[in-house]
C-alpha cells in the first residue's frame, strides 16, 4: 500500500521537497536544510505561513522546533529517515512535483538550489546572516558563517523599490540579479 501525498499538509510537503532537493554534498546536514527551508519560507511567506513564523535565531542561524515535529511525523510515515527519503518518501516527492498546491514551494526550492548550487553550509549560513542580519545578532557562533564565494556581495535592500532590479556582483566572478518583488527579495543567478 503507497502512501497517498494528499494526506500531507503543506508544510509537510515543503519539508520532504526540501529533503528531496538537498544536493549530494549537503545530504544529512541538518544546518544546510534549516537554512535552505528558511530561504524557501522567506519567498513564500504567504504559502507556508506556519512555517515561517516558527523560525528564530539560535545558535547558527535560523532554527525551527516546528520543522523537527513535521521531520517526525514524517518519520512515523515512513517517508524520511535520519534527514534522508526512503523509497516511499522518493516516490511520494516524486508525485508532489505535480502537485499544483505545492508548485510555488517547488518554484521559490529551486530557484534557492539554484543560487546555492555549490554552496556549502557555511556559504549558506553567511547569505542568510547578510540578508537577515538579525539572526547573525542571536547566533552564538557567527565568526562560523564564512563564505569565499560570497563575501564580497553587498545588497543594499533598503535602496530597492518595489519591482526594482539591481545587479550585484562578486570580485569571485559570480552575480546575481536582485529584484523586490511583492516585499520579497528575488535573487537570481546571472550566468
Amino acid at each position: 500500500m503507497s502512501f497517498d501525498p494528499a494526506d500531507l499538509t503543506i508544510n509537510q510537503k515543503a519539508v520532504l521537497l526540501t529533503l528531496s532537493k538537498l544536493p549530494p554534498q549537503s545530504r544529512h546536514d541538518r544546518r544546510f536544510f534549516e537554512k535552505l527551508l528558511f530561504l524557501v519560507t522567506k519567498a513564500q511567506p504567504e504559502l507556508l505561513e506556519d512555517i515561517e513564523d516558527t523560525f528564530e535565531g539560535y545558535r547558527m542561524g535560523p532554527y525551527s522546533e516546528f520543522v523537527d515535529e513535521l521531520s517526525h511525523h514524517l518519520e512515523d510515515f515512513g517517508l524520511i529517515k535520519r534527514m534522508d527519503l526512503t523509497g516511499e518518501g522518493r516516490t511520494v516527492a516524486q508525485k508532489l512535483a505535480h502537485d499544483r498546491e505545492i508548485a510555488p514551494v517547488l518554484e521559490s526550492l529551486d530557484e534557492t538550489l539554484n543560487l546555492a548550487r555549490d554552496f556549502d553550509v557555511n556559504d549558506l549560513l553567511y547569505l542568510v546572516y547578510k540578508l537577515y542580519p538579525p539572526l547573525a545578532e542571536r547566533s552564538e557562533f557567527p565568526e562560523e558563517a564564512r563564505s569565499d564565494k560570497l563575501e564580497h556581495f553587498s545588497i543594499p535592500v533598503s535602496r530597492l523599490a518595489e519591482g526594482q532590479s539591481i545587479t550585484v556582483s562578486s570580485d569571485k566572478g559570480g552575480s546575481v540579479n536582485a529584484t523586490l518583488r511583492n516585499g520579497r527579495l528575488v535573487l537570481t543567478p546571472i550566468h
